[in-house]
């Protein structure tokens, strides 16, 4: 189970970086944000399920451990920040979408959306990985 969620998290992490690095302007520049985000959002959508189900057999194997467990209850706020954020990055990808017109096309915005939204994954992961380390509440 460990593995197959270790595996997902990479699928998201590299993801999230490809995507992040565009939004920034360091990687894939002859490719539009919204190409980007197309060929890298959907490894994500499908990653995210994944963790779910790896995720939900590892708290039932040991569930006093993770829900009474602060680094746990950091981890699912920090999930829900980054799943909000990722959906901003797939309304701002399309074409035809509202911020994809004009709200990103700011370099700042842009650039402050995509390293909360790398960094956002990136503190899920130390999250789960303090999960071992909190004693539970």
């Amino acid at each position: 189970m460990q593995t197959v969620h270790i595996l997902a998290i990479s699928a998201v992490i590299g993801s999230a970086l490809m995507i992040a690095l565009r939004a920034l302007g360091v990687s894939a520049r002859d490719q539009s944000l919204g190409d980007v985000t197309s060929r890298f959002l959907p490894v994500i959508g499908w990653s995210l399920p994944a963790l779910l189900g790896t995720g939900l057999l590892m708290i039932t194997a040991e569930p006093a451990r993770s829900l009474e467990n602060t680094a746990f209850l950091l981890k699912l706020l920090l999930l829900l920040a980054a799943i909000a954020v990722t959906a901003v990055f797939r309304a701002a990808g399309k074409e035809t979408g509202a911020l994809g017109q004009g709200w990103l096309q700011s370099r700042w915005k842009r650039s402050v959306l995509s390293i909360l939204f790398f960094s956002l994954w990136v503190a899920i992961i130390f999250a789960g990985r303090w999960i071992a380390y909190v004693e539970p509440s």
